[in-house]
């Protein structure tokens, strides 16, 4: 009995090549588990190894799992043969104990002889595809790797050895797997891992399994996970250490910058840079061409074509998820404490799995490349989970299934606040109407193309730092309902980045311009406010004070950050003000981090946060609106006028969509932070959708990718594009999203699903938005106070709960994409007709909002006006 469990435990590997020592097949088989014995016998008379040899675990399993992962792999160009060792009947020769088709020439001659076509063949595998057409049949595929009809006749009819028949088998129906079976990838994807057997079955399996995880596939995913363990702690290990500078010097760049994932990443050297010296590094999957000379050395040929990190993630989620199930039924038949025990050890090890499976993406998600459509997953799916295994989310192990049905709590409260919010916005119209009509009737207010207030002419005054926040988005709303209205636009000392920004607006706002005398001595980075190693806060406070108490207007219309229209509340505080904020509302705020943050919200609490008062708050998304009403204003009074939407019309934007370019996209900046743009995920999935693009070779679609270009675009220009590409943070950069949405251009933006983390990841921890001022990310104590109807949340469940918030996703003409191949695929789908259709539904609709936007927005103005008290 010891010796036949001896030799259960013991496998026999066969087919070996010279090289190959004890140590080379210790290192083989270790990762299966703890090793007893390896020994390779030798050839007395040659000193050689005689081509075989034998290992000893000290498990039964873990034998079992080196032949289920092992038989037939390679090993140093060779495929060996891999079982269980048996007692030999006799003294075996070499050539007795390697495999029939271990040796090259024999499988090639023994082919040749039934005309198979073998290279055919192996050029078909080697690039993954099957050629231009999709076959649909055992024919087809005969036809395309050159199978004669004899041979395929012989193989259905069994008329072939077992061996041969087996080898031929598995090579026709990797084949017709790889053709038929998979949905839309690029074939020199290494996403898809097809340069690999192994992988593409599994990858197989993964996107056939019926209705979840099989005990075949859990079986699979065990054995790839042990297998592969070592290569998968040395590719995380390096991507914590990412050379970034050169290959004797390891910096990580997330930890070493300021603004953690979402900081610039300097692609000029290091392995951004294709540097190889130091060898491979995960990111040279993205960074090297499929040609480059590197591709030729034994260790990254190895990591490209012999270890899959999306199959390895895949693996160690669906290995999770059985652990999971298995705690889920020990839960449900609980029965003692010995259950109780085992249901927390199952659940750790989930976690455990899932949080690897998080790591192999990169501690920025830089390497996450998984899509439903290549691997069955999403990383959201492994966050879900995550929260799903610690209990902060019920539900079975699953796939992410929308914010509905896995946050039901915070849909509900998100969608309830988001309602709350339009209702009150709503109500405020109806008062702002019912104002301007009672004043009408009074005579005090004539509405004409000159309005008239208690029988002078209104005087509207506008200011913005930049100057551009009014100019571009409020005095054509103005002139376009009271085109003699008296109005000046007020500007800090005009030049550079602060002058109006668009050619089709700047001759019509150029008559109203007037440089103020007493901001002159401001200095000002790219427009903004101020440059605070040549300018002290008490200059900027002084400067605007006194400009501001010299005013004589009606109503002041101020934009930019919020805390400069604050300064000019405090001096003038029953001038009327409204405020159209389009930024964050504190930035450049000169005053330290927590101060400048209470100070803010304390004044906006006494400026908006009074139903009679003589200041409204406007601001172009839900989303940024949050930002004030989540502040608790309850011991201020009634916010009901504060946090008003306004459908954000673009008036300076006279270019609609055309066509004119019907075989050409447009992928547009990301806007003034392009903190998605110039971080290490961005950059890498640029790298990642222009590689796929190229490999497309598409004739009749080009991508035009605005971020390599030097100089900036008209709109007409871009209006002439077939469809529009943009990849926002919601949390800012939304401007251009209107501007599309102006030009009624058909647009492709990322769904939520793919937002969630990116927004969490690339956020600066300063802006308001990151959930650093509700004491996410450190034990001190929050810099605000939520409100009690809104939900206190971190992390990327904070921004899946706010965007639900977000009037961009509800406008009901922007395409969403969940991923690259998503995207990919969205983009091969279009057609003419269909994308024009949407471009005149868009300009139905925004005419629609526009007539609306334009009157409400004139009426705030007119009732302000009715509002003014003697200083």
């Amino acid at each position: 009995m010891a010796s036949a469990n001896i030799l259960k435990r013991t496998v026999y590997v066969g087919g070996l090549d010279e090289q190959v020592d004890r140590k080379v097949l210790e290192e083989a088989f270790v990762r299966f588990g703890e090793l007893k014995t390896v020994e390779i016998p030798l050839d007395l008379k040659t000193g050689k190894h005689r081509g075989f040899g034998f290992v000893e675990f000290m498990e039964l399993d873990d034998a079992q799992d080196a032949i289920d992962n092992m038989h037939h792999a390679e090993l140093y160009g060779r495929v060996i043969k891999v079982n269980l060792a048996r007692a030999p009947k006799n003294t075996p020769t070499t050539e007795s104990n390697r495999p029939i088709w271990a040796d090259d020439f024999f499988y090639r001659k023994k082919l040749k002889e039934m005309r198979f076509a073998v290279d055919v063949l192996d050029t078909t595998m080697e690039h993954g595809c099957c050629g231009a057409g999709s076959p649909s049949s055992p024919e087809d595929i005969e036809t395309q790797i050159g199978i004669s009809k004899t041979f395929f006749g012989r193989l259905k009819s069994g008329r072939l050895s077992s061996r041969v028949c087996a080898m031929v088998n598995d090579a026709i129906y990797v084949a017709m797997f790889f053709c038929l079976s998979l949905p839309f990838v690029v074939a020199a994807d290494f996403a898809t891992c097809g340069a690999s057997d192994e992988w593409t079955a599994f990858r197989g399996q993964v996107l056939t399994r019926p209705g979840g995880v099989s005990p075949a596939l859990a079986k699979r995913a065990r054995s790839l996970v042990k297998r592969w363990k070592l290569p998968a702690q040395q590719w995380v290990k390096m991507l914590v250490g990412s050379r970034m500078s050169s290959a004797s010097s390891e910096v990580d760049p997330v930890a070493s910058a300021p603004g953690g994932c979402g900081a610039s990443v300097d692609t000029s050297r290091g392995v951004l840079a294709n540097e190889t010296n130091g060898g491979f590094h995960p990111y040279h999957l993205l960074s090297l061409a499929n040609d480059h000379s590197s591709w030729k050395k034994e260790d990254f040929i190895r990591w490209k074509r012999d270890f899959c990190y999306l199959g390895y993630v895949v693996a160690l989620y669906i290995r999770a998820g059985e652990s999971y199930a298995k705690a889920e039924q020990l839960t449900s038949n609980f029965s003692n404490e010995t259950d109780g025990k085992e249901t927390v050890e199952l659940l750790s090890k989930a976690r455990q799995d899932l949080m690897k499976a998080s790591s192999m993406l990169g501690r920025c998600r830089e390497m996450d490349f998984l899509d439903r459509e290549t691997w069955g997953i999403l990383s959201l799916d492994i966050d879900v989970n995550l929260l799903r295994v610690g209990r902060e989310v019920s539900g079975s192990f699953g796939p992410w299934r929308g914010m509905a049905e896995e946050f039901p709590a915070e849909y509900k409260n998100a969608r309830q606040n988001l309602w709350h919010a339009l209702s009150l916005g709503a109500h405020f119209r109806q008062t702002v109407e019912k104002q301007v009509a009672m004043g009408v009737a009074q005579g005090h207010l004539q509405l004409g193309p000159r309005p008239v207030v208690r029988g002078r002419a209104m005087e509207v005054a506008l200011f913005a730092m930049p100057v551009w926040y009014v100019t571009e988005f409020v005095a054509g709303l103005l002139l376009w309902r009271f085109p003699a209205l008296a109005m000046t636009i007020y500007a800090a000392p005009l030049g550079g980045y602060n002058m109006p920004r668009s050619n089709e607006l700047r001759d019509l706002v150029e008559p109203y311009l007037e440089e103020v005398a007493e901001l002159r001595p401001l200095e000002l980075i790219d427009g903004y406010c101020c440059d605070w190693s040549l300018v002290t806060w008490d200059l900027v406070l002084q400067a605007l004070s006194r400009w501001v108490l010299r005013l004589a207007s009606d109503v002041l219309i101020c934009g930019g950050p919020l805390w400069i229209c604050l300064v000019l509340r405090q001096a003038r505080p029953r001038l009327p003000l409204l405020a159209h904020c389009l930024t964050f509302q504190d930035l450049d705020l000169p005053l330290p981090f927590p101060e400048r943050v209470r100070w803010v919200h304390n004044e906006v609490a006494k400026t908006f946060g009074r139903s009679d008062s003589s200041a409204v708050l406007i601001q172009d998304d839900l989303q940024r609106v949050h930002y004030s009403m989540t502040y608790d204003f309850s011991m201020s009074g009634n916010f009901s006028s504060a946090g008003q939407l306004s459908f954000f019309q673009m008036p300076y934007i006279q270019a609609r969509y055309s066509q004119r370019r019907a075989k050409e996209l447009i992928f547009l900046r990301e806007g003034t932070t392009k903190r998605w743009t110039n971080s290490l995920r961005g950059h890498l999935w640029y790298k990642k959708l222009q590689e796929l693009v190229a490999e497309e070779h598409d004739p009749n679609m080009r991508w035009r990718f605005l971020k390599d270009e030097a100089l900036r675009i008209p709109y007409t220009e871009i209006a002439e594009h077939v469809a529009a590409i943009f990849f926002p943070g919601i949390g800012h950069a939304k401007l251009t999203l209107h501007e599309l949405r102006s030009m009624a251009m058909p647009t492709l933006l990322p769904a939520k699903s793919l937002m969630y983390r990116v927004e969490e990841l690339i956020l600066d921890s300063r802006q308001p938005y990151s959930g650093s001022y509700d004491g996410c990310y450190d034990t001190s104590p929050p810099l605000r106070v939520a409100a009690p109807w809104v939900l206190p949340l971190c992390g990327w469940r904070r921004h899946a709960y706010f965007m639900e918030w977000s009037s961009f996703y509800r406008y009901p003409y922007f395409l969403q994409f969940e991923s690259i191949g998503h995207l990919l695929q969205l983009v091969k789908s279009f057609t003419l007709p269909e994308l024009w259709a949407r471009s005149v539904n868009m300009r139905r609709y925004n005419e629609q909002r526009r007539q609306e936007e334009v009157r409400w927005f004139t009426n705030v103005v007119a009732m302000l006006s009715l509002r003014v008290q003697e200083d």
